[in-house]
């Protein structure tokens, strides 16, 4: 395993660890054995989100709008758990349909805390030195921005693109996202 991907198991052990959420992913324990290693959760029966989302790729398996509305609900309310109701404010910097686990009940569940930075309630600005999170999905004015110092403003603003895209996702079943050509010179 290499230093990065060790850095980011710990990480997600970090994070996960301090969290308790009915929206978020509950880590029951986890296992290292030589260059074998692995995060322990909870059992979620029907998968991940995009499953239910990229009905255009082979899914057939819609959701109705009372269960989407849940969805929705619960995605908000575990970021808000993120941003406002833990000792250090965690952020995520991956929120994508692959990152949300469903429970037997279609209750949603944040998962998959390898790029997630974790600082105190007190502090406004967070240092980064690079753009986290997987293309696509990352909000525009974010890729854009020239990294070192993220505001908290800025990340609220960045949750609240994923919400709205991954909502708009869900309600249309495909995925209608093209990376500008601004965006394709940048990389």
């Amino acid at each position: 395993m290499s230093e990065a991907n060790g850095q980011d198991f710990i990480n997600e052990i970090t994070t996960i660890g301090r969290i308790h959420h009915v929206n978020v992913v509950r880590l029951e324990g986890f296992c290292i054995q030589g260059s074998k290693w692995a995060l322990v959760y909870d059992f979620m029966p029907n998968g991940s989100l995009d499953k239910f989302v990229f009905l255009d790729q082979g899914n057939n398996i819609p959701l109705n709008w009372e269960r989407l509305y849940k969805i929705a609900l619960g995605m908000a309310s575990g970021i808000e758990y993120l941003h406002q109701g833990c000792d250090m404010k965690i952020l995520h910097f991956d929120i994508k349909p692959h990152n949300i686990l469903l429970n037997e009940d279609f209750t949603p569940k944040v998962s998959d805390f390898g790029l997630a930075k974790l600082h105190s309630t007190d502090e406004s600005i967070v240092s980064l030195t690079a753009v986290r999170g997987t293309l696509g999905y990352i909000a525009p004015e974010l890729f854009y921005k020239n990294i070192g110092g993220v505001s908290y403003k800025s990340t609220q603003v960045k949750y609240t693109f994923h919400h709205g895209f991954m909502i708009d996702m869900i309600k249309e079943g495909t995925w209608k996202w093209e990376m500008p050509p601004r965006m394709k010179r940048n990389l």
